[in-house]
C-alpha cells in the first residue's frame, strides 16, 4: 500500500526549504493545522499526515489487535 495514500499525507511549501512535519494528537486529524501550514509554507517544506484511524486515513489499515 502507497503511504502516502495510507495516511493521506499533504506536502506543501518550498521545495528547497527546511522540512517540518506536523504530527496531530490523539482525537485530532491534519486539519488542526489548517492555520499554521500557510505561514510556515513561507519558508519551509510543510508535511501533514493523519495517523492510521484519524481524519482520511485509510481506515482499513487500523485493526484492535494492532492498535
Amino acid at each position: 500500500m502507497d503511504i502516502r495514500r495510507r495516511n493521506n499525507v499533504s506536502v506543501t511549501g518550498r521545495a528547497d526549504g527546511p522540512v517540518v512535519l506536523l504530527a496531530h494528537g490523539f482525537g485530532c486529524d491534519q486539519n488542526m493545522w489548517r492555520l499554521v501550514v500557510p505561514a510556515l509554507a513561507r519558508d519551509h517544506r510543510v508535511v501533514v499526515f493523519d495517523y492510521v484511524g484519524s481524519g482520511n486515513a485509510d481506515s482499513s489499515g487500523w485493526t484492535e489487535q494492532r492498535y
